[in-house]
């Protein structure tokens, strides 16, 4: 078994609640939120709650398999509307160029030599001998985000 899981909630654990019957924690600011048309309105506050709120930033977890069926790794990114973006070059640079994990967040995300990506990418890979390699993104500054091999 295996979860891809990314998380935009803010500070860890969001508001520290969750929907009972799904499992979703609740996000503790809507500081990610604005209404388009009213961004830079005098009268709208980031962290007020109403209607017609898009979120300001994306997320793409997504899981790789082989032609087999085998799961080949779990991957994740968040943090700005380039998530997606990020995802398909770090599954491209992974499936075409053969790269690794590692190799791929120490050259950095960049689909335009001109615009450096800043979605943080994290995964996990499973390598044919049965060892689990994670990595983290050393561009999210968390104290938690080492390079493991496990």
């Amino acid at each position: 078994m295996a979860v891809s899981l990314s998380s935009t909630i803010n500070d860890r654990f969001g508001s520290v609640r969750r929907f009972e019957k799904g499992g979703f924690i609740w996000n503790n600011a809507m500081s990610g939120f604005t209404i388009n048309d009213r961004e830079d309105s005098e009268d709208m506050h980031v962290n007020s709650v109403e209607g017609r709120k898009r979120p300001r930033t994306t997320m793409a977890p997504f899981m790789l398999f082989d032609q087999h069926g085998q799961l080949v790794g779990c991957f994740g990114t968040t943090g700005s509307l380039n998530s997606v973006l990020a995802a398909a070059q770090g599954l491209l640079n992974h499936i075409i160029f053969n790269m690794t994990l590692v190799s791929e967040l120490e050259k950095g995300m960049s689909l335009n030599p001109m615009l450096l990506m800043d979605s943080v990418v994290h995964a996990l890979q499973h390598a044919a001998n049965d060892t689990l390699r994670a990595v983290c993104d050393f561009r999210s500054g968390t104290d938690q985000c080492a390079r493991a091999c496990l």
